[in-house]
């Protein structure tokens, strides 16, 4: 309609010119899950190499600002001010925080908040009913990232990693998804 010259007023011009943005943005994003969810799930090597975790933490968190403004939501940020040095494959690990800033930030649309911190803590780690214990390694970077949504039923929490798999809630308020984010987070942190 734009190009064809029905829409004329500045005002619906800039409405679609956003939706398309928008929708751009998206379709690139799911794109890119797929690309790097097919190098996982075929065995394709990620390239590691050392990157400063802060770093990469700061671009997400910047990169979600204007989203954050524009609905009024509540940040809180932690991290250290030192550089904290990880080995890992970038673009997968700037994949997974988009993933759970994501998540966060749709599911909690009323609860508004999102809060990320990074910890160094001694290995085992114990998370919620989990114990972590890496071998060779006496310390771990643990990021959290939290919402004040309402929360994943404990009868979906048992399937949430599992491919293309969506919760009900998701169906419910027909929140955007494709299943796939956190069955790649865990296969990217694996």
């Amino acid at each position: 309609n734009m190009s064809d010259g029905i829409i004329t007023s500045r005002e619906r011009i800039r409405y679609y010119g956003e939706m398309i943005n928008k929708e751009s943005k998206r379709l690139k994003s799911t794109i890119e899950y797929f690309l790097l969810y097919s190098k996982i799930t075929t065995g394709t090597n990620l390239k590691h190499q050392e990157q400063d975790l802060c770093e990469l933490l700061r671009d997400e968190i910047a990169h979600w600002e204007l989203p954050w403004k524009s609905d009024d939501f509540e940040i809180e940020v932690d991290l250290p001010d030192r550089k904290v040095p990880i080995c890992c494959d970038k673009t997968a690990i700037l994949s997974a925080i988009d993933n759970l800033i994501s998540n966060a930030y749709k599911h909690s649309k009323d609860g508004k908040y999102t809060g990320i911190s990074l910890k160094i803590e001694n290995c085992p780690i114990k998370i919620m009913r989990h114990t972590f214990a890496p071998q060779n390694v006496k310390q771990a970077a643990i990021v959290r990232i939290i919402d004040h949504g309402e929360g994943i039923p404990k009868s979906e929490q048992n399937s949430i990693f599992e491919p293309f798999v969506r919760g009900q809630a998701a169906h419910n308020h027909q929140i955007e998804g494709s299943g796939v984010g956190l069955n790649l987070v865990k296969r990217i942190m694996n």
